[in-house]
């Protein structure tokens, strides 16, 4: 992980990752890196941590990490969460606290949940 210190471009071609949220952006070209990189690292770990970012809603990248088991979202801004949580189909543990959370969909019940904090 050390020499993505020193990239220069990164190339996600074939990778669903659109653009990260306005909230990423305004932090730079190092947290841009970072979460480009907690991205690719979800895809082998099945965790994806994108707690204390700030951002204010969830972005539909998370939605198509295949095989994704456990996800924090903790310490930001959002306020519901979308139905698209219900095609994270292996998803056994969700973290939301510290958030400003007023509803969840009902399709979240379909999910194997084992933990959801909030």
């Amino acid at each position: 992980m050390a020499e993505l210190e020193s990239w220069e471009e990164v190339d996600a071609e074939g990778n669903d990752i659109l653009s990260p949220p306005p909230e990423v952006i305004r932090l730079g070209a190092v947290a841009i890196r970072d979460m480009l990189r907690k991205f690719l690292d979800a895809e082998r770990t099945r965790v994806l941590n994108m707690s204390g970012l700030g951002i204010n809603y969830i972005p539909n990248e998370v939605f198509v990490v295949k095989g994704l088991t456990e996800l924090f979202l903790n310490e930001n801004k959002f306020k519901t969460v979308p139905e698209d949580i219900a095609k994270l189909s292996e998803l056994k543990r969700l973290h939301l606290n510290a958030n400003l959370l007023r509803q969840f969909p009902l399709n979240i019940c379909d999910l194997p949940l084992e933990k959801l904090a909030i």
